[in-house]
């Protein structure tokens, strides 16, 4: 997985750092949605999927280059912000 090839990872959206940390520690207790849905999108071979089964999303669109929000990117989706997210992890 991920903490095999990596000591620290760094998780970009459009462009932007939305998370960095140590890779066990934000793979265990991701802040930021966008990084909580890539991990909840690693595939889990252990078990079977129905073929063609829906894969989890995030709502909304990627936003168009000439019109970036201001903040964090993905501000424009309709998300459930950690409290923590917010806070910049070195």
């Amino acid at each position: 997985m991920l903490t095999h090839w990596a000591d620290k990872i760094n998780v970009m959206y459009c462009g932007q750092t939305v998370e960095s940390a140590p890779s066990e520690e934000l793979v265990t207790i991701p802040h930021h949605p966008y990084t909580q849905a890539l991990i909840r999108a690693i595939p889990d071979f252990g078990r079977s999927m129905p073929h063609k089964s829906r894969l989890n999303t995030l709502s909304g669109a990627i936003p168009l280059l000439e019109q970036l929000p201001m903040g964090c990117r993905l501000g424009h989706v309709a998300l459930t912000p950690s409290v923590n997210a917010l806070k910049p992890r070195v």
